[in-house]
């Protein structure tokens, strides 16, 4: 009866995690020379599990480009209770794909929570570190409808 049980559960959890969730993301690329891209970005976000990679883009919008906030309306698979983490990265293509991002803010509007991962790093092949992914670590932050990004 036990396993029966433990089964059920893990049934009903898995169907809620599909129903979807939505959040909205802010990302804003540094203020620096050349530190906008035209590269695919794409972000996972991670809690105890790891969303599947969602690719960034505004269509007919040309996102990413030097000290711009850009905001995108995303949907993952799962519901994430508290957000620890994020992985973004770009696939490396374009004309200087490099990117300097300074800060990705996710909101829970369910929640009513925010939550900033700061990075102030290049991604890019040619700068700093070379890498094109980071694994950001985040916190939250006051969150307000006036105060959203």
């Amino acid at each position: 009866m036990k396993l029966f049980s433990l089964t059920l559960v893990s049934v009903v959890c898995f169907l809620s995690s599909c129903n979807g969730k939505k959040y909205t993301v802010y990302v804003t690329t540094g203020n620096r020379f050349l530190s906008g891209t035209n590269a695919n970005v794409y972000l996972s976000i991670r809690e105890h599990d790891v969303s599947e990679k969602i690719h960034l883009d505004n269509e007919g919008h040309n996102d990413f480009e030097n000290g711009g906030t850009d905001t995108f309306k995303i949907k993952t698979k799962w519901d994430f209770d508290d957000i620890t983490s994020i992985r973004i990265e770009h696939d490396n293509t374009g004309v200087g794909p490099g990117w300097f991002l300074d800060t990705v803010k996710i909101y829970d509007q369910d929640r009513n929570r925010m939550y900033e991962f700061p990075c102030f790093k290049w991604l890019a092949s040619d700068s700093d570190d070379g890498m094109i992914g980071r694994e950001l670590f985040g916190t939250k932050v006051p969150s307000s409808e006036s105060s959203e990004n």
